[in-house]
């Protein structure tokens, strides 16, 4: 499945609207072939699993996605010239990602015999600072580097060469080369720019003195003017192949002679804009949540914008625990758990009162009992002897009556009173434990 939102030019438009309904398989061959195709994307991947592509909804990665690879399919079409292609992954990349091509300027030192010693790169990527899209408008960037000739050195060469990745495509420009070599406490300019007679521009058979274009396809290394008047003639390779690179070097037979242990000073002025064509993934190590636009460009060999682009909106959402929904369930949740919990307390405190309440209520039953209770039996009692001692006084005149009568009343009394003892002792509540219960 396929997904892709490009804009082209009307004609390339024009050309490939009638098929994309078809598919790509199968119809490719169809459009002609000094124009490129539309960029789309084949497919996303996250942890080796491959997401559902929707062509026109915002494509979730999940969380915490991990190895995101996406994959879409190359333009280019037989006989086309090639397009370099870039990426970016808007809201994560601050750069335009332009593949690995590189091309290089170096240095080779030689023995007498002619075998290569040693040599140093120093290498280009990317856009130089002020490349504008053209040799016109663009600025150089002023490079020097020094180093010294290694042991068995004889001659010395400099090379600017395309061969870096088979897929680099672009420019690169090196003007005013200057190397010059200190010994013994002398300098002296051993290589200059070669450049005293203006040469056509573009002409790749019309070659500066002592120097020669080679690689596997020469003709990419030709002479280049670089800004406006008075322009500067400049060295340059302009690699428009995905399997070719080109070169310019002087020659081995004319090499200027060096000594081990000199000192070189190599300077120059430079302008690039390299990139690859053959990018057909993106990989990422891991997205940190949030929404993205992921966008793949065709641009020409000077890294200019052709119309052809593909945008996919993405996004990595938050984990639930950290959405603000999740929070205000939480605090929903924990706002409920606390009106029941307190609801809880609430009705347990209201049983607690009601159970104390009824307690109270009891015991004042009680005391109620116990107070009739004591108030029969006293009564009772006091009635007794009160009417044991009316008898008493009826029996005066008899002695014998009377002292039975008395005793009685005595007896009495003594069980009014330990009644009233028991009574007081069993509601003192100092008497409520088994010590005093058991006395």
């Amino acid at each position: 499945m396929r997904f892709y939102r490009t804009s082209v030019y009307k004609s390339t438009r024009s050309r490939v609207a009638g098929i994309i309904g078809l598919g790509w398989l199968g119809v490719l061959p169809a459009l002609a072939t000094a124009t490129n195709g539309l960029l789309s994307l084949h497919s996303i991947n996250v942890n080796t699993r491959d997401l559902h592509l929707s062509p026109h909804n915002e494509i979730s990665l999940g969380t915490y996605p991990e190895d995101v690879a996406f994959y879409f399919d190359h333009p280019l079409q037989p006989g086309a010239t090639p397009l370099r292609i870039r990426t970016k992954l808007e809201g994560y990349d601050k750069d335009w990602r332009e593949g690995a091509g590189e091309m290089h300027l170096a240095i080779q030192f030689f023995n007498d015999a002619g075998d290569l010693i040693s040599q140093k790169f120093f290498n280009v990527s990317g856009s130089s600072a002020g490349w504008t899209g053209s040799l016109q408008t663009s600025t150089l960037t002023h490079r020097r580097e020094t180093l010294n000739a290694p042991g068995q050195s004889a001659r010395v060469m400099i090379i600017i060469s395309s061969a870096g990745p088979p897929a680099t495509l672009g420019i690169y420009a090196v003007a005013n080369l200057n190397v010059a070599k200190s010994h013994l406490g002398t300098t002296k300019t051993i290589i200059g720019a070669p450049f005293d007679e203006r040469l056509p521009d573009g002409n790749p058979d019309l070659l500066p003195p002592g120097w020669l274009h080679d690689g596997n396809r020469p003709s990419m290394a030709r002479v280049v003017s670089l800004g406006r008047e008075p322009a500067t003639q400049a060295f340059g390779i302009l690699d428009d192949s995905l399997i070719s690179h080109a070169e310019w070097h002087n020659l081995l037979e004319t090499a200027p002679r060096v000594d081990p242990g000199d000192e070189l000073e190599i300077e120059w002025n430079e302008m690039y804009s390299i990139g690859v064509g053959d990018t057909a993934v993106v990989q990422y190590k891991s997205l940190p949540p949030g929404r993205y636009q992921f966008h793949a460009e065709a641009v020409d060999l000077y890294g200019r914008l052709t119309g052809n682009e593909l945008i996919v909106p993405v996004r990595v959402p938050l984990p639930f625990w950290k959405n603000y929904w999740f929070w205000g369930l939480l605090l929903v949740a924990a706002t409920g758990c606390a009106l029941v919990l307190g609801r809880y307390l609430i009705l347990r405190k209201v049983r607690w009162q009601m159970m104390r309440l009824e307690m109270q209520n009891l015991l004042e039953r009680e005391r109620m009992r116990i107070s009739r209770d004591i108030h029969d039996d006293l009564g009772a009692r006091v009635t007794q002897i009160s009417l044991v001692s009316a008898m008493a006084s009826k029996s005066a005149q008899d002695p014998e009556q009377s002292r039975m009568n008395f005793n009685q009343i005595t007896e009495m009394s003594r069980d009014l009173v330990a009644a009233l003892y028991e009574t007081v002792w069993a509601v003192n509540p100092e008497n409520d434990n088994l010590n005093e219960l058991g006395t």
